[in-house]
């Protein structure tokens, strides 16, 4: 960790790093709120206590994105605990849901996801698994 990171205060302006892919010239700094950052830290943590497991993940997702953005990497490696807690939970609630599908074909628009697990069969692995996934977490649907 850099000098420089350690005695970051709250609200923070940090430039980002030139050599990152997606920097500009002289792209603006980015702003960020460490107290914004450990307060949805502290609702992500009362969501997984209530099994809120979808919104612990999304808040828990947008928190690492902000604290990467931050090279706040302390922070995002703290946040990676309750997001990786989340995503098994979830695993396990479609494990215990006891219905495995298999998917030959290509997914449908407005297919019905159920609790469950589902098994993609070449050649549709990548984009039709991440199809189900987003429908599943859009109905929050383990």
């Amino acid at each position: 960790m850099s000098e420089a990171s350690r005695h970051r205060q709250p609200g923070a302006r940090v430039q980002p790093p030139s050599n990152a892919p997606d920097a500009a010239p002289n792209a603006p700094p980015i702003t960020v709120s460490l107290s914004k950052l450990d307060q949805a830290m502290e609702d992500a943590s009362v969501a997984l206590v209530q099994r809120k497991y979808f919104a612990v993940e999304r808040i828990c997702t947008e928190a690492l994105r902000t604290a990467i953005a931050a090279e706040d990497f302390e922070r995002a490696a703290r946040i990676c605990m309750p997001l990786q807690e989340a995503r098994r939970l979830k695993r396990q609630l479609a494990i215990d849901a006891a219905h495995v599908a298999i998917v030959k074909d290509p997914v449908a628009e407005g297919m019905t996801i159920r609790p469950g697990c589902y098994v993609v069969c070449p050649p549709r692995v990548g984009a039709e698994a991440r199809t189900i996934r987003q429908l599943a977490d859009a109905a929050e649907v383990p």
